[in-house]
């Protein structure tokens, strides 16, 4: 009898131990409060360092659990499957499409595939997404986090004052671009939701040239046009139809 206790012991302290162990909480964000600030035209990407400390692979999953930004804002949230609208990955069931993702033992994700996308769309202000972000299926091991990006009333031209005449808009194949000041060397494309769709090195710095958007979908894009150090000369919205 004194040993069926004995191993009655054994196990519940087996038992309490691995449960406690499973809900250890693994996942960390650095920074945890993660601040932006730009253009109130410019689509920008406020990111953080996701980390899993423990000693195993794990699915992981989020949520959006506050979304306090101006009217007439747009939020996107990026993980490494791809980029979702607000109305995208809540709840996590039937009819969502969020993916989950793995981490594996003591691994990291980067800002380049963690972040959240902010679209101002012109609109100054400061707004705020905070997410909840766990291990599916044991949502104690979880950890939230704020992401806030203040949108600075500068005008529609960054930073340069040289205005880019984009035309024409809405496009069906090709826009044509002059910028009377500014050489631009760099084309990104950013859908809707700040999921960059497509990126142009025209080879050197130019003032004149044609961008081919064919293969892109029928929908609103944002451009962001760079000069040769990689500095912003201007954002500019376009309508791509069939």
């Amino acid at each position: 009898m004194k040993k069926l206790y004995a191993l009655l012991i054994v196990a519940v302290v087996f038992i309490s131990s691995s449960s406690l162990f499973a809900q250890a909480v693994t996942l960390s964000m650095d920074p945890c409060i993660n601040e932006g600030t730009g253009n109130a035209w410019d689509l920008k990407k406020v990111t953080t360092l996701l980390a899993h400390s423990g000693g195993g692979p794990i699915d992981v999953v989020w949520q959006r659990v506050l979304v306090d930004i101006p009217t007439g804002w747009k939020t996107a949230v990026c993980d490494p499957n791809q980029c979702y609208a607000p109305a995208s990955d809540e709840p996590l069931g039937p009819g969502s499409v969020l993916i989950p993702f793995s981490m594996g033992a003591g691994s990291s994700i980067t800002g380049d595939q963690f972040y959240v996308q902010f679209q101002p769309n012109g609109i100054p202000g400061s707004g705020t997404v905070r997410l909840k972000v766990y291990e599916l299926g044991n949502p104690n091991n979880s950890v939230i986090c704020g992401f806030n990006f203040d949108a600075v009333a500068t005008g529609f031209n960054t930073p340069t004052n040289a205005p880019v005449v984009f035309y024409p808009n809405p496009v069906h194949n090709e826009i044509k671009v002059t910028s009377t000041s500014s050489r631009i060397r760099t084309i990104e494309i950013y859908s809707v939701v700040g999921k960059q769709v497509k990126r142009i090195d025209l080879g050197s710095e130019r003032s004149t040239f044609q961008l081919d958007v064919t293969e892109l979908k029928e929908g609103m894009y944002f451009a962001r046009m760079l000069n040769g150090n990689n500095i912003l000369v201007e954002s500019k919205r376009f309508s791509k139809v069939n």
